[in-house]
């Protein structure tokens, strides 16, 4: 009785210390960055467009981690493995499509394993100016300025267009609107297009409505 007492707790002992220890739950924060252009001042994060470089980066308290990385739904190797904590990828698709990114971090003997997950929206070149509308007499000049948001260069094409006519020679963010003695009053168009000569398809047109009084 004895002895088989004795197999018993050996028994018992020997599966208690075999088991597979449970993996530990790993928290991990997705944090996203992209190559595009913003002013200096902004506070704001700089958008992924169509053509620009988006990093993710996989921040947890623990050093010595497998990373598996996927982008919708897709095992991505090549940035895949052993402190592997950021993966970069050039942005193909076009404004709307939303990226998945989802990473699997485990330690070595994987008893410590998390998992996160974001979605990444892409978007298009933005341009911003201090009013969508304004009202001059006149005689009177107001100078604008367009600032371009989220471009893969700061190498870029301005073209003013007032009233549908293109204003020569005038290759500039800052524009100044001149209104001549005899206009009449009513309301004219002010277009300003910014292009990417290296990317055609990189592009923002914004209008603005001049009101003479």
């Amino acid at each position: 009785m004895k002895k088989i007492i004795t197999i018993l707790v050996f028994c018992i002992l020997y599966l208690v210390f075999s088991m597979p220890a449970q993996a530990e739950d790993l928290e991990i924060d997705l944090s996203w960055h992209s190559s595009t252009l913003v002013p200096t001042w902004y506070n704001g994060r700089a958008l992924p467009i169509r053509g620009s470089t988006l990093t993710v980066v996989a921040i947890t308290m623990q050093e010595n981690l497998i990373y598996d990385w996927y982008l919708d739904r897709n095992y991505i190797k090549y940035a895949s493995g052993l402190n592997r904590d950021a993966f970069s990828f050039v942005v193909t698709e076009w404004p709307g499509y939303e990226h998945n990114i989802r990473v699997k971090a485990y330690s070595q003997d994987q008893t410590t394993t998390g998992y996160a997950s974001t979605s990444i929206k892409v978007q298009e070149p933005e341009v911003h100016l201090d009013s969508r509308e304004y009202i001059l007499k006149p005689g009177q000049t107001k100078t604008l300025q367009a600032i371009p948001y989220f471009f893969t260069s700061s190498n870029l094409k301005y073209q003013w267009l007032f009233n549908n006519q293109e204003v020569k020679g005038d290759n500039s963010s800052i524009f100044t609107l001149n209104i001549a003695q005899d206009s009449g009053p009513g309301t004219r168009k002010l277009d300003i297009l910014i292009k990417n000569p290296n990317n055609l398809l990189e592009r923002v047109q914004e209008r603005v409505l001049i009101q003479i009084q």
